[in-house]
């Protein structure tokens, strides 16, 4: 490690994780105007695996005004028999997991990697589940079999007119998980990596692809099957990660407990990949060919904030830092692309995503700080007006060898 007195950087392995959850309450609004009506709220306390629930009576004015609890509500003709059987399915949906059973020891090795990065971010971790994993599984045999027999990469896509298949399943991810038993509440897709040796290099891969890192770090989803397939006689090996959401009541859930600003590689990661290899696919820098910098990555958690304007974002190459001071000789990296909603050549960021490209590849084992600066506009209940407020976030970072 070059340059750095006494930093500690997180140098990423295949190990299990806990999450840090938050604490939340619910509360009513009674109108005098309106009739009292009695409900049963389903509190679930946001915790890493909820294991407890409350069924509380309360006494609210009109039920589309109250404040809702954060799971459900139940009316009081239901009872509250009703609310803790809907709070214990949806406790068991929520703690069920799966296990790997194509290679467990490969598969679960690719979810313990994924799910410690996602760990440090801060975000809710994936769980396995049997039915997405058997949509990758003939997904990724579908893959194979079309590049032996024909020599094409079929990436997320599956067409049996062009290239059929007997693992053929369905043309959109959604179709192929509904296909394997999967009910997902309105999507389901993944990922895939080509010619990788393991789970874990496929996810490294991937996560220096932009789209396909905001897949791998969504907050919203909690659903993975990670599948894997070779192709003996062309040398063919894929990987895949397979996501999907069941239950809408979940999402919010999930969004509650997740940061309200996801950025990477992440704060004081160790190890970082240099380089993007200008391949994926759409490709985000169309106009460029060949291997450019890692990107960084920007993207806000819109449960949490109600609008983002981005003022600045920028990366320094930091030498002779010094631990004490928390400061080094610092060199901004001025041959960069960024991209938002409005520049992304595929379009597919949104209003709260934001990415800085360098445009070269990034130097070994050297410390990088990333800045991005922005004005964030919350809801003031209040004064029912926004409250924006300008704010600067900075990270540092080391490349690997």
């Amino acid at each position: 490690m070059k340059n750095i007195q006494a930093k500690t950087f997180i140098l990423l392995g295949a190990t299990a994780l806990t999450l840090s959850g938050c604490g939340s309450s619910a509360t009513s609004s009674s109108t005098d105007e309106l009739e009292a009506k009695v409900y049963y709220d389903v509190y679930v306390p946001l915790e890493d695996k909820p294991q407890s629930y409350i069924c509380k009576e309360e006494s609210i004015g009109d039920e589309n005004n109250a404040t809702l609890s954060t799971m459900y509500r139940l009316n009081a003709l239901e009872g509250e028999e009703a609310c803790e059987s809907y709070a214990q399915t949806w406790l068991e949906n929520f703690n069920h997991e799966d296990k790997p059973t194509i290679n467990p020891e490969e598969q679960q090795a690719g979810l313990d990697y994924i799910n410690l990065i996602r760990e440090h971010i801060g975000l809710p971790k994936f769980k396995h589940n049997k039915e997405l994993e058997e949509a990758n599984r003939l997904h990724v045999l579908y893959l194979k079999d079309v590049y032996d027999t024909f020599g094409v990469n079929m990436t997320h896509y599956e067409d049996n007119a062009s290239y059929p298949s007997e693992y053929y399943r369905g043309d959109s991810g959604t179709d192929r998980a509904i296909a394997s038993h999967y009910s997902p509440t309105y999507w389901a897709g993944g990922d895939i990596s080509y010619f990788v040796n393991s789970s874990i290099e496929s996810i490294d891969y991937l996560l220096t692809g932009i789209y396909h890192r905001q897949a791998l770090l969504w907050n919203w989803i909690d659903d993975i099957g990670i599948g894997v397939g070779k192709g003996e006689e062309s040398g063919f090996h894929a990987e895949g990660q397979f996501f999907g959401i069941k239950d809408d009541n979940r999402i919010g859930f999930l969004q509650t407990i997740s940061p309200t600003m996801i950025f990477f590689p992440f704060e004081l990661q160790g190890g970082v990949r240099r380089e993007y290899n200008g391949r994926e696919t759409p490709n985000p820098l169309p106009d460029i060919s060949g291997w450019t910098g890692n990107p960084i990555s920007v993207t806000f958690n819109h449960y949490k904030v109600r609008s983002v304007e981005m003022t600045s974002f920028k990366l320094y190459k930091v030498e002779n830092y010094n631990d004490e001071t928390e400061s080094g000789d610092e060199t901004e990296i001025t041959n960069t692309r960024i991209l938002t909603e409005a520049t992304d050549p595929a379009e597919r960021f949104g209003r709260y995503d934001f990415a800085l490209f360098p445009l070269d590849v990034l130097e070994s084992q050297t410390l990088y700080k990333a800045s991005f600066c922005w004005n964030e506009a919350t809801w003031n209940e209040t004064t029912w007006t926004e409250d924006v407020e300008a704010k600067c976030k900075e990270w540092l970072f080391q490349t690997r060898e």
